[in-house]
Parts: structure tokens; C-alpha cells; sequence
């Protein structure tokens, strides 16, 4: 299930999603005749189409296998940097001490999730403040309760016009190798080129590349 803001496009079967902000709750799959955790989370930084293409196509990939997924909009939305005041590790309630944006409302969900999709587009060679804020704070907060994140599935896409994809996804593996996390190989580098809305979508090479994501995902 993809859910996006009225800002935000997604395509799926060649029709464009919905453009609330609600989340549906997770639910176990069954497989080989037992009973697993199913839940995966797409978390995307981008505004438009062209931002948020590269993720949805992993998405979907992982949705036609019958896992769950969800996206959550950051890009646009309030969450401002991690500040350093470490009060997280003495209250180690899983939250972050600053209740005044919406890293809180979303982190229940992205810890309690299997695997996650981290997108955004390049801005000056490096992802949007949103998305590195969300990293930075998510990161120490997991790290306050015992690391949920550990032995999870993480994947970093990125949308460029000329430069930038291979040093955002470094950027962002930093996170999910400092939390144990395990990072999914694909065909090449997770970019998708384009400047103009929708370009990316024109990108055969990144959306191959993109569903093999989604399979190794999987």
C-alpha cells in the first residue's frame, strides 16, 4: 500500500495513488506453511514524481511477492536535524525528546518494519535536509533501545539530473552499517536520471535496475 502527500505522485499499474497522508496498519503473511513477519517500510525524501519513481518501483516489486509495504512522506514535511543532547539514551522510551515535528509519529512503524527503502533526490550532490535529519535522529534513537534495526534490511535509491546517486547511497549506508543493518546488492548503482517531472520514469536501465532491488529485497 503506497500513500503519499498531495505534493507527492506515485504510480502504480499505471495509475496514480491517492493523496492522503494515512497509513494501514501491518499484518503477517504466511509462507512454507508458517507464520512470518511481513512488514516492510519505504521511507521517501522526494516531493514529485521523479523523486519518488526509484523507490516506488522496489516497492512494488516487493508487493507483487505479497509482503506489505508502505510509503512515508518526509520530504515537505516538519523534522528538523538531531540537535545532540543524547536525552533519548537516559529515557530510552523510543522517541526522541523533541515532540514538536513528526519524526515521532513515524518512527513506531519504521522500527517495527522488516526491511527499509531510503529515497531522495539529489540536491547539491547530497540527499534532502529531511531525509538526513530523519537518518540522524532515527539512528541515535534506535540505538537508545537496543537497536531495532539490527539485521534489518536497508536499501538507499536516489533520483539525480547529472551527479550525486553514488554518494547519497554512501551516505546513507553509513546509518545502516553503523546499526547493523544489511545492505542489498542490485545490478548497478541505485540511481534514476531526469531532471523534469516524471524523467525517471524514462530511465529502462534504472527501473530494470530497481526491480532487481525489490527482488533481492525479498
Amino acid at each position: 500500500v503506497g500513500t503519499v502527500s498531495a505534493d507527492s505522485i506515485v504510480m502504480k499499474d499505471g495509475k496514480i495513488l491517492g493523496d492522503d497522508l494515512t497509513i494501514k496498519s501491518t499484518k503477517d503473511i504466511q509462507q512454507s506453511g508458517g507464520q512470518i513477519s511481513a512488514t516492510k517500510a519505504t521511507l521517501d525524501a522526494g516531493q514529485m514524481l521523479n523523486q519518488t519513481a526509484g523507490s516506488a518501483i522496489a516497492k512494488d516489486t516487493v508487493a507483487k511477492a505479497g509482503i506489505e509495504t508502505k510509503l512515508i512522506q518526509v520530504g515537505g514535511k516538519n523534522i528538523h536535524g538531531c540537535r545532540g543532547c543524547w536525552a533519548c539514551t537516559k529515557k530510552k522510551d523510543g522517541k526522541c525528546v523533541f515532540d514538536d515535528d513528526i519524526l515521532n509519529e513515524i518512527l513506531p512503524e519504521v522500527f517495527s518494519a522488516d526491511a527499509l527503502i531510503l529515497g531522495t533526490p539529489s540536491y547539491f550532490s547530497d540527499m534532502t535536509p529531511e531525509l538526513k535529519a530523519f537518518i540522524d535522529r532515527a539512528g541515535v534513537v534506535a540505538g537508545s533501545i537496543g537497536n531495532p534495526f539490527k539485521h534489518k534490511i536497508g536499501a538507499a535509491v536516489v533520483a539525480q539530473r547529472r551527479g550525486g546517486g553514488p554518494a547519497i547511497q554512501a551516505t546513507i549506508h553509513h546509518m545502516f552499517l553503523m546499526r547493523e543493518m544489511i545492505i542489498p546488492g542490485s545490478l548497478y548503482w541505485n540511481f534514476g536520471i531526469g531532471r523534469d517531472k516524471g524523467d525517471v520514469q524514462t530511465d529502462e536501465e534504472a527501473k530494470h535496475n530497481m526491480e532487481n532491488l525489490g527482488e533481492n529485497i525479498v
